[in-house]
């Protein structure tokens, strides 16, 4: 007999959790920026502790791509929400070590709830769309928090931030409660890496290497082009608009032109457009290469996932965002001493660089797969 399939409630809940966990896990990383620039008084250590939160999304993701199988999806994404909620509660007190605890704990927690969302969404059967409904509802998110938090940090501090990544866990572990169900499926020899969907992965980290270089680098980029800051700051508000555009773009395609051709699109247009940020002079143009470093990621990243699912296993597409978070941290550290030599030419052949290899390597193989 076959098994009874869910409700029209019960599948809606579902994508719902996955979207609330989407959101949960890449919230560490959208604050990151926020809570920076209120925890001047901590110096130096902000910008430590900032990394290690990064470095440590990155390895609760991994971690949890390669044990879900065996813990089971359902109790590690509830109890590593929990774990987030009581962890952001506790960077919240005003001492120092409270702080770097809460910090780094959130982020192991939040990468782990990050790679189960995103593995039991590859393996659905509308994976791509499924993928691309969390990109939209992230989307959504940032340009709520970055409306919202900032003038409750300029009355109450950093605490404000993490207020609300502790109410964001909160959300997530009821969504999941509800909604969540379901394994990540692994084989029976454990997890063996898989070559062609590793090659996807790592070239997700080598594109983003190149991105973040171009997005951490905007204000400086804009201020050797004479836009002031209060301009460029506009500019990066108006982009948390059109992160919603790629992710709805993402949607509507579906997989009509498969997954390959859409991940080697986008990520040549990407390595394009960083090259095209580090030489534009004209406010426009630049305003239209800054909105095209949110946009295509936002409409390329459920292809990929979906691809290194695809041509792995489910625990290769949880894996992804690690990927992602190590060349997101790699790109700023390249970026530093180019932007102090203002040399812009070089900056440009780095990033453009990077996103090209990443391109060849993610799109590599024949096939719509």
């Amino acid at each position: 007999m076959s098994e009874p399939q869910p409700s029209a409630s019960e599948r809606q809940s579902a994508v719902f959790s996955l979207v609330a966990g989407n959101i949960a896990g890449f919230s560490g990383t959208t604050a990151i920026p926020l809570w920076l620039a209120a925890s001047g008084a901590r110096g130096e250590l902000a910008g430590v502790v900032a990394s290690g939160e990064i470095a440590a999304i990155g390895l609760g993701t991994l971690g949890a791509a390669a044990i879900a199988g065996r813990i089971g999806a359902r109790p590690l994404c509830l109890g590593a929400a929990a774990v987030a909620v009581v962890a952001n509660l506790l960077a919240m007190l005003t001492f120092d070590a409270a702080f770097v605890v809460g910090r780094l704990l959130s982020g192991f927690a939040l990468g782990a709830v990050l790679a189960t969302a995103t593995a039991l969404a590859a393996q659905r059967v509308d994976a791509q769309k499924t993928l691309a409904t969390m990109q939209i509802g992230l989307a959504c998110f940032a340009a709520l928090f970055y409306l919202a938090l900032p003038p409750l940090v300029e009355a109450v501090g950093d605490v404000a931030v993490f207020g609300g990544l502790a109410a964001t866990a909160l959300c997530a572990l009821l969504a999941a409660a509800a909604g969540l169900h379901g394994k990540v499926e692994q084989n029976n020899a454990g997890f063996r890496p898989i070559p062609r969907a590793l090659l996807v992965l790592i070239g997700l980290a080598v594109m983003f290497v190149g991105q973040s270089m171009a997005w951490n680098s905007i204000f400086p980029l804009g201020a050797a082009k004479s836009f002031d800051m209060q301009l460029v700051g506009k500019i990066m508000a108006a982009c948390a608009v059109v992160m919603m555009v790629g992710p709805l773009l993402s949607r509507m395609l579906g997989e009509r032109a498969g997954l390959r051709v859409p991940v080697l699109g986008f990520s040549l247009l990407l390595a394009a457009d960083v090259v095209l940020i580090a030489q534009a002079q004209g406010l426009w143009l630049f305003a239209a290469a800054t909105a095209a470093l949110v946009l295509l990621p936002g409409f390329g990243l459920p292809y990929v996932i979906a691809r290194a699912g695809n041509l792995g296993d489910a625990r290769h597409a949880g894996a992804a965002p690690a990927f992602l978070m190590l060349g997101s941290a790699l790109g700023p550290a390249l970026a530093v001493p180019l932007v102090v030599a203002a040399d812009w030419n070089a900056f440009g052949l780095v990033a453009g660089g990077a996103c090209l290899i990443g391109a060849l390597l993610m799109g590599a193989g024949k096939g719509r797969t």
